[in-house]
């Protein structure tokens, strides 16, 4: 009897910490032949967005005009409207060598109506419609 106690109070906490299964994240992906990346990750609750992250990173090419401090300067200023927005956390730097990237994470929940909207999530916040509008800009969402 103590070890059927112990049983259903494991698969309890188990519950508990999984959140019964009502997460779920999507991520979405896109590369230019130019060496940029973009990687869009979306976490969702009871269908709903309640964070995410967008991140892009440029890699140099040899043959290229420009130099790291200057695309780490383009994506520095890619990113400068959601600097000092609550809810909003930047981070741009390089690996020193040939590449670049700057990611920008959220909170939905803090996020103001304009900065749902500058990150192109005011209208689309579950994970069906969120999914469909990026696959519509060429983006491969799993």
């Amino acid at each position: 009897m103590k070890r059927l106690g112990v049983m259903l109070l494991s698969f309890a906490l188990i519950g508990f910490l999984t959140g019964c299964g009502n997460t779920k994240t999507l991520t979405c992906t896109q590369a230019t032949e130019e060496g940029a990346e973009a990687k869009m990750t979306f976490k969702f609750k009871n269908e709903e967005i309640v964070s995410g992250e967008q991140m892009i990173k440029m890699i140099i090419p040899e043959e290229s005009n420009f130099s790291l401090e200057e695309i780490k300067e383009l994506l520095d200023e890619s990113v400068e409207s959601f600097k000092n927005v609550e809810g909003i956390e930047i981070d741009v730097h390089d690996n020193g060598e040939n590449e670049a990237s700057a990611t920008v994470s959220y909170d939905y929940d803090k996020l103001t109506d304009e900065a749902k909207a500058s990150l192109g999530l005011r209208e689309a916040t579950s994970y069906e419609d969120i999914k469909a509008e990026f696959e519509e800009l060429e983006f491969v969402c799993e």
